[in-house]
């Protein structure tokens, strides 16, 4: 009975096996319990499929670890405060509150934001700009601050807006004749900046040909093996001053009618200009090539200066424990993407976690072992050796029951 049992549980343990990753990395160890974001590099990208639904992370015990996938955002804007200084503050009774602001840097703005002590209380305001701090120029008559009252704070933050301006110096003038002063504690101004998520340099070597026929320049980009592509960075060479315009394709295959047709797939349209770079942003499009049409019209063509490409970071956040080691494991391309409790409870998560990496990334499959490994994908195999684990099961039962029958008449 027991040497059938190890029988079954070969065989189950084979049927297991069928389903290993085609390749693993080797996690840093953790030096401490808690949060990590896992790097995913652009040397594992042949082995993830376009959705990065095929990674698992295992410990040392074989056991999967959940994980939340985070991105990077490619282009996300933070509003920015940046206080000015008061170079002066007069308060005459009963006539107006007067401040003059400094814009050293002479920037351009459209909007100042004042913090105001609460007031109920209905004033008019005024506001001047000036290049040298004695000549005064009308920005923006007659707007009202009325009923400052924030039920959170003592003070409210109130914005002027107005039409875009670069004055080194503003003046502010609000009303007193009717009432107290209004206590204004700081100014400012609220500045949109845009910032580029992080990226990490594609270093795997590439060729690039460069052909020009029918009026048109075609750049193609070739890797060694697959890779996910956020972002192009080109700048082109050539007569002094150019635009032209583009367009960014790859070969793609498809099953049409039981046979394979290549077609090209069109990714985007891009704009080259002397003395500029060109950023081409493709989303994490998977592909071994490339190909930049760029319309000459009747000019001279241009030639390649430089040539970048980008993978958008992506991080795996798992709970890890100290001292434990780790394998990165990434499967089959039709891999679903796990279902993980740990999906509800992101906002648990810190928000900079720190940041492992993994290394020594290769193919589970050596070449000794390629015959064997075919042996154990193939399904034809994978169901004999499931029937032979229903019968074992079979054999056994009923020995199970003869052995029972037999005790039975003895007693």
């Amino acid at each position: 009975m027991k040497k059938l049992l190890s029988v079954a549980l070969l065989v189950i343990s084979a049927c297991v096996y069928a389903q290993d990753f085609k390749a693993t990395g080797t996690l840093e160890v953790p030096a401490k319990d808690g949060f990590y974001k896992i790097l995913l590099s652009p040397q594992q990208a042949p082995f993830i499929n376009p959705g990065f639904t095929n990674i698992r992370v295992i410990d040392s015990k074989k056991t999967e670890v959940p994980y939340i996938l985070k991105e990077e955002q490619p282009e996300y804007v933070q509003q920015q405060f940046k206080e000015y200084a008061i170079l002066e503050k007069k308060q005459v009774k009963n006539a107006l509150t007067s401040i003059k602001l400094h814009n050293p840097n002479q920037a351009s703005i459209n909007n100042i934001s004042l913090l105001i002590k609460n007031a109920e209380v209905s004033k008019i305001g005024r506001l001047s700009g000036s290049d040298d701090g004695k000549s005064w120029f009308a920005v923006k008559e007659n707007f009202p601050l009325s009923y400052i009252s924030n039920p959170d704070a003592v003070h409210e933050l109130r914005a002027i807006e107005f039409p875009l301006t670069n004055y080194q110096y503003y003046l502010l003038e609000i009303s007193d004749s009717t009432s107290s002063p209004i206590n204004i504690l700081r100014a400012g101004y609220y500045d949109a900046a845009t910032t580029q998520g992080l990226h990490t340099e594609i270093a795997e070597p590439f060729t690039l040909t460069t052909q020009t026929q029918n009026k048109q320049t075609f750049l193609t980009l070739t890797f060694r093996s697959p890779q996910i592509i956020d972002k192009l960075e080109l700048s082109m060479k050539g007569s002094p001053f150019f635009q032209r315009s583009g367009v960014i394709t790859t070969t793609e295959h498809r099953n049409v009618k039981k046979r394979v047709e290549q077609y090209e797939r069109t990714l985007d349209d891009f704009v080259v200009r002397s003395g500029q770079t060109t950023v081409i942003n493709l989303g994490g499009i998977k592909a071994t090539n490339f190909t930049l049409r760029i319309e000459n019209g009747d000019s001279p063509a241009l030639s390649v200066n430089a040539l970048h490409a980008y993978q958008l970071n992506r991080y795996l956040i798992a709970w890890l424990s100290k001292n434990d080691s780790y394998t990165i494991g990434f499967g089959d391309e039709n891999l679903s993407s796990p279902d993980y409790d740990l999906a509800h409870f992101s906002d648990s998560i810190p928000a900079n976690p720190q940041i492992l990496n993994v290394l020594d990334v290769k193919p589970v499959q050596a070449p000794a072992a390629a015959d064997e490994t075919q042996f154990f994908n193939n399904k034809t195999i994978t169901w004999i050796a499931i029937g032979t684990v229903i019968l074992l099961l079979g054999v056994m039962s009923l020995r199970l029951v003869r052995e029972t029958s037999a005790k039975n008449r003895q007693d």
